[in-house]
């Protein structure tokens, strides 16, 4: 066999990158999420950020030095947070297995749920990593998963 690029080898299946796939996460738990920068999370992404334009411009040309600068780049920094946030629980995560409450009962998954648990830096950090790792998302992986499943 030849070796060298094909470009199979990194072609994505677009409807598991949209209804999400099955992640392990932490103490037997998973979390079904769809890729990062999926379409409806990119044109969730755009709308927000279209209606913050002005804020976005003005901190982007804001002198850091000034304490004007500063705050503008605070608020910005602050939307860019509440914006993955909001994107993320709406259109990332997908639902999950074995979450819990505080009591040990079962957590039902719910964007509103979702979005309180994002706004844990090392959880969004976690479902960021995940719902941006392309081996998940690959039409081989897809097919390696269901033929797993069919034995």
């Amino acid at each position: 066999m030849q070796k060298g690029f094909n470009i199979e080898s990194i072609r994505t299946d677009e409807a598991a990158e949209s209804e999400g796939v099955w992640f392990p996460y932490l103490n037997g738990s998973k979390v079904k999420l769809a890729r990062y920068n999926n379409e409806a999370a990119e044109a969730a992404r755009v709308k927000i950020y279209a209606s913050h334009r002005a804020l976005l411009d003005a901190a982007a040309t804001a002198d850091a030095k000034t304490e004007e600068g500063k705050a503008l780049e605070a608020r910005a920094s602050q939307l860019l947070q509440e914006t993955d946030i909001k994107v993320m629980s709406e259109h990332v995560i997908k639902d999950w297995e074995g979450f819990i409450d505080d009591k040990g009962k079962n957590l039902k998954f719910s964007p509103e749920v979702a979005a309180e648990y994002l706004k844990v830096k090392d959880f969004r950090k976690g479902i960021l990593e995940r719902s941006n790792d392309t081996s998940k998302y690959l039409v081989s992986a897809i097919q390696a998963d269901a033929e797993l499943a069919k034995k």
